[in-house]
Order: C-alpha cells, then structure tokens, then sequence
C-alpha cells in the first residue's frame, strides 16, 4: 500500500526572474535530484541555456545522475 508522506510541488516560475545572469555565475548546488528536475525544466521551458562555464556540486549519487540526465557532468 502507498502512503507518501510528503508531495513535491514545483514553486511557480518567479524565481527564475530572481536568477543572477547566469553566464557570470561561477558555481551552482544541487541538493536533490527534484532540485534538478525543477530547475532544468524550468530552464527548457523558458528556453534558457545553462553555461558550461558553471562548476556545479551535486550532493549525493541521484542528484549527479539527475544532473547527468540534462547532460551536465
């Protein structure tokens, strides 16, 4: 029987505006691979382009492969 404790919900799309330029970013956290999907939908969705220039951290092996998913190593 599922019984999930907690839903996730996406915040609504303000905080993209809220974003400093990201091509003068230097490093991003990741801290869940919901954190990811979240943030790289958005990104698709808006037709915003994430810099390779980023250095990013990833807490945890499902946040890195969530992060590989969108093609970031």
């Amino acid at each position: 029987v599922a019984c999930p404790a907690l839903v996730i919900i996406p915040k609504e799309k303000t905080w993209l505006s809220r974003l400093p330029n990201l091509n003068h970013v230097a490093y991003a956290i990741f801290i869940s691979a919901n954190a990811v999907d979240c943030c790289f939908n958005a990104l698709i969705r808006e037709r915003l382009i994430w810099p390779s220039s980023i250095q990013i951290i990833a807490v945890g092996e499902a946040t890195a492969a969530a992060l590989t998913r969108y093609g970031i190593e």
